[in-house]
């Protein structure tokens, strides 16, 4: 499948659409990676998209040519592990996500 994919900066506007990518895709993509028991506890708590971070000009959205997101990811501006943050600071990595069905066609 070839699909037109465009790459844009996300607004408070899509959090219901990544929320709704986070919780279908994060069970279908890592129940191979972590057990049941895990994935119980921690699929509420990581499949909610952050507000501040969908805002901060550092998290992107990957759409297909319908507009649909079917990957998203950014980072953070500074070490979460760092008391002091600057422009040497390392950032984090937050909130990579495909959409399971698209994995493997260079989205994410």
């Amino acid at each position: 499948m070839t699909d037109l994919l465009s790459i844009r900066r996300t607004t408070r506007d899509d959090l219901a659409e990544i929320d709704a990518l986070l919780q279908r895709s994060y069970p279908a993509l890592l129940k191979d990676h972590y057990p049941p028991s895990l994935m119980v506890t921690a699929i509420p708590l990581i499949s909610k998209a952050n507000p501040r971070l969908l805002t901060s000009s550092r998290y992107f959205a990957v759409c297909d040519a319908d507009g649909v997101i079917v990957g998203a990811g950014g980072w953070s501006g500074r070490d979460p592990w760092q008391a002091r943050s600057d422009a040497t600071s390392a950032g984090q990595i937050r909130h990579v996500v495909t959409d399971h069905r698209r994995v493997r066609q260079g989205i994410g």
